[in-house]
């Protein structure tokens, strides 16, 4: 908890530091391509949409303090392990989190940006039974991660970016999900994004 409060502390702080400069609110969205590693799933595809505020630092660096909703988790696939009777008909592992991310832009030309930065996932929820031990770990309702992209510049206003998204905490514990415990693995979140970005008007403090 006392982690939480001091990640957005410095997220707050970041924000009013940079005031001064220009900055513009925008949105995004677009598609989640997802899977949990070492858990036999493969990619399911689900979506994002958030809220940024862009603020311009230099010509070649913009900070990025980003809000929003994302649907994650994977789609497990055939095997010869049988699935824990309160999960027998599970097929998708849906995990939906409100995240947090401090995104890095770097400007390569005028159209073309580099994007990364960790990120905070608070978890909503799931659908796996037994949910008050699904979560295992230190941080049981968190994700923290990294994100690291590309974006490409359309217009003034739109722009079209893909970014990976790899988390750094074991998220399911596979006791939940198989009759007999596979292995002591950690299962991270993985996620391709795929997406567009809105741009509204500059704004500016005097």
């Amino acid at each position: 908890m006392k982690k939480t409060i001091l990640f957005i502390t410095v997220f707050s702080l970041s924000i009013t530091t940079f005031a001064q400069s220009k900055a513009r609110f925008a949105l995004r969205f677009g598609a989640n391509i997802s899977k949990i590693t070492n858990l036999d799933t493969k990619n399911k595809t689900d979506f994002y949409l958030g809220a940024l505020l862009a603020i311009k630092v230099s010509d070649f660096y913009t900070l990025q303090p980003e809000f929003g909703y994302s649907q994650q988790g994977g789609t497990l696939r055939e095997n010869n392990y049988i699935l824990a009777p309160d999960n027998a008909k599970l097929k998708d592992i849906n995990i939906d989190f409100l995240t947090i991310t401090f995104i890095n832009k770097i400007q390569a030309n005028n159209n073309l940006n580099f994007l990364i930065g960790p990120y905070i996932d608070f978890r909503l929820e799931d659908n796996i039974n037994n949910d008050a031990r699904v979560l295992d770990g230190l941080f049981p309702r968190m994700d923290i991660g990294l994100t690291a992209g590309i974006g490409y510049d359309i217009s003034k206003n739109f722009s079209i970016e893909a970014r990976f998204k790899q988390g750094f905490f074991d998220m399911i514990n596979e006791d939940n999900i198989y009759q007999n415990a596979r292995d002591y693995d950690d299962n991270f979140n993985q996620v391709i994004q795929l997406g567009i970005v809105y741009r509204f008007n500059t704004i500016t403090n005097k």
